[in-house]
């Protein structure tokens, strides 16, 4: 399974599973936009994973909270960037133990990642440079498997990998809103300082969460 056949998997099971809920397709992923916060189901790269045809599946949470060091985010765009709140959606049915992980230092399967290798050719598709034929990324043989393996994924079939990209929708589906219900600026507060890696990225979602929670405080008193 090539990189543009999993993106139609991922549109196929989502139109079945995502879209009901007010999802929308969105470069291979799945976002959702309330008046409260964004969703977003994501297939992330992480270290030129494209190359090994591996995908990183995440579930993010973002909740308009703005922060001084980049303008409002589009909808749902590289959406891993841009919230501290993911979770691996293989864990969504236990959303009540979610802990807060740094994901941008994550690799393999973290709570807020789960790594599908989803199959296909090994050497990437050649490309034409003017009458020339050029390989993009080619990956040896023998290191493919090792590769794959060392980034928390499994060797799986292409069959499998489609059973897993369903199993990890049907969970986003069904467990999504009751994990995004538990997300008070609290709570995400708490997690941060509790889980975190004393990142400075962190602690501007910190303050942040904490201008937006006394931001709140203020328009209730009115």
């Amino acid at each position: 399974m090539k990189a543009n056949e999993f993106y139609s998997l991922s549109k196929e099971l989502g139109s079945e599973y995502l879209l009901p809920l007010g999802f929308k397709f969105n470069n291979g992923g799945w976002y959702l936009a309330n008046d409260k916060y964004m969703l977003a189901f994501e297939l992330a790269n992480i270290s030129h994973s494209q190359s090994i045809f591996l995908k990183y599946l995440t579930v993010v949470f973002y909740n308009y909270v703005k922060r001084e060091d980049f303008q409002a985010m589009q909808p749902m765009q590289h959406a891993d960037h841009y919230g501290p709140v993911q979770i691996n959606p293989m864990q969504l049915p236990e959303y009540k133990q979610w802990q807060y992980t740094n994901a941008h230092n994550s690799r393999g399967e973290t709570s807020a990642y789960f790594p599908l290798y989803y199959g296909g050719l090994i050497e990437a598709e050649p490309i034409k440079q003017g009458f020339f034929v050029k390989k993009q990324w080619e990956m040896p043989k023998g290191l493919l498997r090792g590769w794959i393996t060392e980034r928390g994924a499994d060797i799986v079939t292409e069959e499998e990998a489609r059973e897993l990209l369903k199993k990890a929708m049907i969970n986003t589906a069904e467990y999504v809103f009751k994990w995004a219900d538990t997300l008070t600026s609290h709570e995400i507060i708490r997690q941060i300082e509790e889980n975190g890696d004393d990142w400075f990225v962190e602690k501007e979602w910190v303050k942040a969460y904490k201008l937006h929670q006394a931001s709140q405080l203020q328009m209730s008193q009115k």
